[in-house]
């Protein structure tokens, strides 16, 4: 089932922006209450907890990640690239894809009888990576062209397909040692911000520096250089974690480029770079996911109505799918408190993998309509400010139980538990998602219908008299 990734690149986005500003302060909420006119006199009542609950896990298995603005806010365009071989959830291949422009048409290099000696494309660090960050395996990385026409104009999603000469790779293979991502790079004796570098082959190097100087406008750039794809060398490589880089802040070093080195004569080495800008290149993040043959395919095969235990992935991936039967049979009146509980469980099937691969900091619940389509809970409302994100919450957090320390997520929608109650809605669905912020990260296994950590919902009402 696809939910449009517009309004959910939006609510996450938002809600990103929420969780950074409630670190520094708190923000009390006043909820208005959806419900009938004329109501007696009340008195509170908690609902036990019988409240059926089917819980599913589904794939949402395409994201948008060309995006660059939404309704006009520049974005921080963070792609992921990497492997990761997880022993419960299969194998995830990440990989970038971007177009740069030189300075400006027609450019060439300054100075006479100049000579290009080298060139290397730059992917700025975003500072985060998800996986195996104490001691992660070496990955090999380099470069290939596409060979099929980007835009910016274009939507392109997490699982979209470009040509791309797989059989000769323009970069040269670069194996890195993903814990010095962080550390900072020397470059011609200056120290510059941590990121990426892979060498480009001299061939191509030629061809782009020969591109630039006979593209008298940006289209005829594009035309002979339509793209850059960075990914791992060998799509089968062994891995462990996945790093994320950033390609639109500004500045050389914080910005997608290929720098070019280049010298006139016996003079000094010079450096050009031509970058990703926002205004002209495209972009995506092309991301698979391969299950078969791993534990959580079993699952995912299920045709039960509810299961067990449920699964989570940034997107593209794993989904935990909720649905609310029966409140519909609920009495009307004012619903003070409504909670959905989701409790963080271990199979031995995962091999304690949880412990490095690590779940989402939080969660991010959207509602699903008879038709299948997704729409912004009342209690989400509205998407760009603080205060609602702050309290419907999804925070991870720690509790102890009759003596036992359990990390669940609790989410709070009374409102939108009001709407479906007054509006005997058959059923209130929900689509629970991790962050887009870094796609392909972060994944979590949770009690369904478990034995001792179900999900649950918790409803505290007044009651009519």
């Amino acid at each position: 089932m696809k939910i449009p990734n517009k309004l959910k690149q939006l609510v996450r986005f938002c809600a990103a922006v929420a969780l950074a500003v409630s670190a520094l302060y708190f923000t009390s909420c006043k909820e208005n209450i959806v419900i009938k006119d004329n109501l007696g006199q009340v008195g509170v009542e908690v609902v036990p907890d019988t409240i059926t609950v089917l819980s599913k896990t589904v794939i949402d298995d395409s994201i948008l990640t060309s995006l660059t603005t939404v309704s006009s806010i520049t974005l921080r365009v963070i792609h992921g690239l990497g492997v990761v071989n997880d022993p419960f959830f299969g194998r995830t291949n990440e990989g970038v894809f971007f177009q740069v422009l030189p300075e400006k048409t027609n450019f060439v290099f300054s100075g006479n009888q100049y000579t290009v000696d080298s060139a290397f494309v730059i992917l700025p660090y975003a500072r985060f990576q998800w996986g195996d960050t104490a001691n992660p395996q070496p990955q090999s990385f380099t470069v290939f062209r596409a060979t099929e026409d980007l835009s910016k104009d274009e939507s392109y999603y997490s699982k979209t397909v470009k040509a791309v000469d797989y059989a000769n790779p323009v970069g040269v293979t670069t194996i890195v040692d993903l814990k010095k991502l962080k550390d900072s790079v020397n470059v011609l004796g200056n120290l510059t911000g941590p990121h990426l570098r892979i060498k480009l082959k001299d061939a191509f190097k030629d061809e782009m520096a020969s591109a630039a100087a006979n593209s008298a406008d940006i289209a005829a750039f594009l035309s002979s250089i339509k793209g850059l794809y960075v990914a791992p060398s060998d799509s089968t490589q062994a891995g462990d974690l996945l790093s994320y880089f950033v390609l639109n802040d500004d500045g050389q070093y914080n910005r997608a480029s290929v720098q070019f080195f280049y010298h006139e004569q016996d003079s000094t080495e010079k450096v050009a770079h031509f970058n990703f800008t926002n205004a002209d290149c495209a972009h995506y993040n092309y991301i698979t996911r391969n299950y078969t043959g791993f534990p959580v395919n079993d699952y995912l095969k299920s045709t039960a109505a509810s299961d067990s235990v449920v699964f989570l992935q940034n997107e593209p991936g794993a989904a935990i799918d909720l649905k609310f039967p029966y409140l519909k049979n609920l009495p009307i009146g004012p619903v003070n408190k409504a909670e959905v509980v989701i409790t963080m469980v271990s199979l031995s099937s995962d091999m304690g993998a949880s412990d490095k691969l690590f779940p989402p900091a939080a969660l991010f619940p959207v509602g699903v309509d008879a038709n299948g389509a997704s729409y912004t809970l009342l209690d989400r409302q509205p998407v760009t400010d603080v205060a609602p994100a702050n309290f419907v919450d999804g925070r991870l957090k720690t509790v102890t139980i009759n003596g036992i320390t359990v990390s669940r997520y609790t989410l709070n929608i009374p409102r939108e538990v009001q709407k479906a109650i007054v509006n005997k809605t058959d059923t209130l669905h929900l689509r629970i998602n991790g962050t887009q912020t870094y796609p392909g990260a972060y994944r979590l296994i949770a009690g369904g219908k478990h034995s001792m950590y179900k999900v649950s919902l918790n409803i505290s009402y007044s009651k009519l008299q």
